[in-house]
């Protein structure tokens, strides 16, 4: 009698198991998605919206006056080329547009684009909130690629990520944007890479504010903004102070308003004009191995907003027609080492905080 009772029971729990592991399946199987091609016939947003994860998004040639924003995670965006690799695909804002394209879902991609007269972003990467379709300020965005895109003339800025982890930033031409063409913001870690760009006639070429560990700057040009490049501290976003990111192997030249005159026609910031590269309030920062020219201070580290700018390191870069190669304004200790200068000048590089180190 037991026994019988015991085959019941094990009989009855076989076929509850079957039917949970046919319903599971048939659950999976209802939402499966094999990744599709969509192609743009009416609005891209119309189309973006349809996108299920890991479609992508075809925009053909044209001129698309319209603000897209990217909201289901694994989307690509992605843009026509003509055989030199400029962008075919072009969003124009019309001076009336908030963001040309802005992506607040994880793991997104958006390439060969041209972007330009929006009123804040050509691109806008965040996990803080887009159009209003996300809320909670403590989300952070993960995973995005922003490749093959020329961003000008978006008012503030030309690619902004804030509050993003994971990116990567690849053959970006941005200018004419009186904050900065490039913006990192409120990130640790951020794990993001910047290389194969380049930034000119904007306020700042490469702004990062309290965007710190994992970023990393490379293989780029940055000339005729106010100032080149400029890791910094402030209270003005979370997660201060900025630290430990890496600027490597890149051209920095002649930034200043004297190489540009269309830059006295843009707003004025609080920022010194004619600055390679600015390190304000930050710490742990390393750059290496670039050709920082053309500037009245080479690089400059400071202190910012009441965070003192310490163990930062420049090394290895090659400084040519600097009115000063390098100027420390800060008691906090720094070390600036291994660098070359034109014939004829020599300076003393001590890993210590001296007066020598402005290089007077």
């Amino acid at each position: 009698m037991e026994s019988a009772k015991v085959k019941k029971i094990i009989g009855i729990t076989v076929v509850v198991a079957v039917v949970a592991v046919a319903a599971s399946f048939s659950i999976r199987t209802l939402f499966k998605h094999d990744p599709i091609t969509l192609t743009v016939e009416s609005t891209i947003q119309e189309t973006v919206d349809q996108a299920k994860q890991g479609d992508t998004v075809v925009v053909p040639a044209g001129v698309y006056e319209e603000s897209v924003e990217i909201l289901t995670p694994n989307i690509t965006l992605r843009g026509e080329l003509d055989d030199e690799g400029n962008p075919l695909s072009k969003l124009d804002g019309g001076d009336t547009k908030l963001f040309g394209i802005i992506g607040t879902a994880d793991d997104v991609v958006i390439e060969n684009f041209e972007i330009t007269n929006f009123t804040n972003s050509g691109i806008m990467i965040t996990g803080a909130g887009g159009f209003g379709s996300y809320e909670g300020e403590d989300r952070v965005q993960s995973g995005y690629a922003i490749r093959n895109i020329v961003s000008k003339d978006n008012n503030q800025y030309g690619i902004y990520a804030f509050q993003a982890e994971g990116g990567v930033i690849d053959n970006v031409t941005a200018s004419g944007h009186w904050d900065s063409g490039i913006y990192i913001g409120q990130c640790n870690p951020c794990n993001v890479t910047t290389t194969n760009s380049q930034a000119f006639g904007n306020d700042i070429g490469f702004y990062a504010t309290n965007a710190s560990v994992g970023v990393i700057v490379e293989d780029s040009v940055f000339e005729e903004n106010r100032i080149g490049m400029a890791p910094n501290s402030q209270e003005i976003e979370r997660l201060a102070p900025q630290r430990e990111s890496i600027i490597r192997n890149n051209v920095i030249r002649n930034n200043g308003e004297q190489y540009n005159p269309d830059l006295e026609a843009m707003p004025q910031s609080n920022n010194p004009d004619g600055i390679g590269v600015m390190v304000s309030g930050s710490q742990g920062n390393i750059v290496e191995n670039n050709e920082i020219s053309g500037h009245i201070v080479g690089v400059l580290i400071r202190d910012n907003d009441g965070y003192v700018a310490e163990g930062n390191r420049v090394e290895g870069n090659s400084f040519e027609g600097n009115d000063l190669p390098f100027k420390i304004e800060t008691q906090g200790s720094n070390c600036v080492t291994n660098n070359s200068y034109e014939p004829g000048i020599t300076i003393e590089e001590p890993c210590a905080l001296l007066d020598s180190l402005s290089g007077e």
